[in-house]
């Protein structure tokens, strides 16, 4: 005997359920990653590929070229680029620094004013290089010229130099 039943049969639950499980949408567990997470942190700059020449001018006078590429190998782009020329005389009287040229390069330099410092128009951004190239001449002292010529380039707290001896 065949009485019908009321409420869901067995069949009706198991359909409802497979068409069910077909119209869950799949959580993904995918998250986007920050393009700089994988080079984080300051700017860190380096200026080890720059050379100091000297060469022999009239009346004792040495011409110097600093050539100078800033190098950015941090996280982040640098902030406050600036470069300071210092002439350091072996004595007193072993010659004066004469500035003749304003650096030149990509970064625009510009003059502090009454000073051998210059401040960068435009900043080094991560992986990137800024070219610094500055010429001028030292003028002889009673005595021979002698003495160290350095640049120090200072962004985001960290700084890097790049020297020559006469």
């Amino acid at each position: 005997m065949n009485e019908a039943r009321p409420g869901v049969d067995r069949r009706t639950v198991v359909r409802t359920a497979v068409a069910t499980a077909w119209t869950v949408p799949v959580v993904q567990a995918v998250s986007a990653v920050p393009a700089f997470a994988a080079a984080s942190g300051p700017a860190d700059i380096s200026a080890t590929t720059g050379t100091v020449t000297f060469s022999n001018g009239l009346f004792g006078a040495k011409s110097y070229t600093v050539t100078v590429t800033i190098r950015n190998t941090g996280g982040s782009a640098t902030t406050g680029l600036a470069a300071t020329l210092l002439w350091t005389p072996k004595d007193k009287n072993a010659g004066t620094l004469l500035q003749l040229s304003a650096p030149t390069g990509t970064a625009r330099w510009t003059r502090v004013r009454g000073g051998q410092s210059w401040t960068a128009g435009t900043q080094v951004g991560v992986g990137g290089q800024q070219s610094f190239r500055l010429t001028g001449t030292l003028l002889k002292g009673s005595n021979a010229i002698a003495g160290k010529l350095s640049v120090t380039f200072a962004a985001s707290g960290r700084s890097a130099a790049v020297s020559g001896t006469v």
